[in-house]
């Protein structure tokens, strides 16, 4: 499963939610294993950078933020505050 294929089912709900969600967290563990719990971020060549509160887990807000700014990209960069189960999403 690719981060296109995910992102575009996620967009009209066809998730298969009991085996994709699994392949997606054992996905995002292997690579957040690898990267430091704190990140450097040098604002020189940013010209935005959007700062997301929590969402409450709600996924139609995460995905209606994505539509309306672009989805995260080095040139489109977000933060985003961690919700009460000290993490809502992996992105």
């Amino acid at each position: 499963m690719t981060h296109d294929t995910l992102t575009s089912d996620f967009r009209v709900w066809q998730v298969s939610m009991e085996i994709d969600v699994e392949v997606l967290i054992h996905q995002a563990r292997v690579i957040l294993k690898t990267l430091p719990n704190v990140n450097h971020i040098n604002l020189t060549n940013l010209h935005h950078i959007f700062i997301i509160g929590d969402l409450h887990e709600q996924l139609p807000d995460l995905l209606h933020i994505f539509n309306v700014n672009g989805l995260p990209a080095t040139d489109n960069p977000y933060i985003f505050n961690h919700g009460r189960r000290k993490i809502s999403f992996v992105g």
